[in-house]
């Protein structure tokens, strides 16, 4: 989950998705580094220890969607132990290098203790995002029926957004080629409109030439 947030992924990108371009992101596609160290590749060069104390992930694009085939994106430490695209990307690597899983293997494979191989699906991500919004107090003013596994890819637009990060950034990250991705960041989300009609009162004032 914040592997899509951070890097603004599309379901097929992260998730064995179903009706989505499927691209996921692989083990080989992932690497790092450790302060002025770089791993190109994570999983066949990085210790354990390596892993841990990584600085900055990258992704490496292949066929994924508007995306330049061997170019990077890349994301440094988020500062918090769990809600960060290095430690949750190199938590995906670790596990994969324990079960020595093939170099092609695709993130979202997991395996379970008795070694059975399985891979989690846009629908887990889906009805994992609604039951926690059912959690939160007025479920944020979203309906959780809204809610989907592509909604981390927007969620992460506007937390960007909300950050003051300029939208042709934005843009970039997200590989978003058109303004189609202004549809995802919703106008009507308190910090955005805080003050504007103070703003726009006392800033209407003028006389045309």
């Amino acid at each position: 989950i914040w592997i899509a947030f951070y890097y603004l992924l599309r379901p097929g990108e992260y998730a064995n998705a179903t009706g989505d371009a499927k691209h996921p992101f692989r083990l080989q596609d992932v690497g790092m580094k450790v302060g002025a160290r770089s791993f190109q590749h994570a999983h066949h060069l990085a210790t354990p220890s390596q892993l841990l104390a990584a600085t900055l992930c990258t992704l490496t694009f292949t066929a994924q969607k508007n995306g330049v085939k061997g170019e990077k994106l890349s994301h440094s430490t988020s500062g918090h132990a769990e809600a960060c695209p290095v430690r949750a990307t190199l938590r995906r690597v670790a596990h994969l290098k324990l079960h020595n899983a093939p170099a092609s293997t695709p993130l979202h494979v997991y395996y379970e203790a008795n070694g059975a191989r399985r891979a989690v699906s846009s629908a887990m991500i889906t009805s994992l995002l609604r039951t926690a919004t059912l959690t939160i107090p007025g479920h944020a003013g979203v309906h959780p029926d809204k809610i989907a596994a592509r909604s981390l890819r927007s969620s992460g637009a506007m937390a960007l957004l909300l950050a003051g990060v300029e939208p042709d950034k934005i843009r970039i990250v997200g590989r978003w080629r058109s303004d189609a991705m202004f549809r995802y960041l919703h106008a009507h989300a308190e910090p955005l409109v805080r003050n504007n009609a103070r703003l726009m009162f006392t800033g209407g004032h003028y006389t045309l030439l």
